[in-house]
């Protein structure tokens, strides 16, 4: 993923940007926020020619 293409991903994950490419992914993003909080969600990371890395943060409940 070029650094441009994380960077728009990153604007529709906040909310920022309205596109449907990536509905899932926010609706995925942001379904976990509402019902843990804005430090849980998705995160991006992302190095051009290796790869990309998505992680999902939700609290452990034991």
């Amino acid at each position: 993923m070029s650094p441009e293409t994380q960077a728009l991903v990153q604007l529709i994950l906040a909310g920022d940007l309205k596109e449907t490419e990536h509905t899932g992914m926010k609706n995925t993003h942001q379904l976990i926020q509402l019902l843990y909080g804005t430090e849980y969600g998705l995160d991006i990371e992302t190095t051009l020619g290796e790869g990309t890395v998505i992680s999902l943060r939700i609290p452990y409940k034991g």
